[in-house]
């Protein structure tokens, strides 16, 4: 009898730990997916423009609403403000410490110069409506088919994309 409770004690450690082997080559093979997940969209972060970097990055964590408290943490201070007839906006070219052109209100070609050349990470345009995001653009450029995007979330929460050049 001893020997047969010897003899199963034995069976029980040697079946557990085959279970172990077999449950840490599997905890091996999806860290090793894991692994190759992440350098892949590492890989995939690295080939793109900064200004598809910059984009990514607004559009996730920009939205209608949002005060300006937030929109300056954010983006920070370094932004125009230009008067229009619906009321106030705020411009920003972001990665950028000077801005190009002398009429704010607009986009033009040296502003998208700059975009594809680098200068300009974005620019972006929010409209205020009681000192809360109303609407807001923004300009990025697409390296893949080397053009400038605007990037539209009106009033409402629709969103447009549109080619500007």
């Amino acid at each position: 009898m001893r020997n047969l409770l010897i003899m199963f004690s034995t069976a029980v450690i040697l079946f557990s730990s085959v279970g172990c082997t077999e449950k840490s080559n599997v905890e091996e093979e999806n860290e090793q997916i894991s692994v190759n997940t992440n350098e892949q969209e590492q890989s995939e972060q690295t080939n793109k423009h900064p200004s598809e970097l910059a984009f990514e990055f607004m559009k996730a964590n920009m939205s209608l609403g949002i005060d300006k408290q937030a929109v300056t943490g954010l983006l920070g201070t370094n932004f125009k403000e230009i008067q229009s007839e619906d009321g106030v906006i705020w411009r920003y070219n972001v990665g950028a410490d000077t801005y190009v052109s002398d009429d704010l209100s607009l986009v033009t070609k040296s502003d998208y110069d700059a975009i594809k050349n680098g200068e300009i990470n974005v620019i972006v345009f929010i409209n205020w409506k009681k000192d809360l995001v109303d609407s807001y653009s923004i300009y990025y450029f697409e390296r893949d088919l080397n053009i400038i995007n605007e990037y539209v979330v009106s009033a409402d929460g629709e969103t447009a994309k549109q080619v500007t050049n």
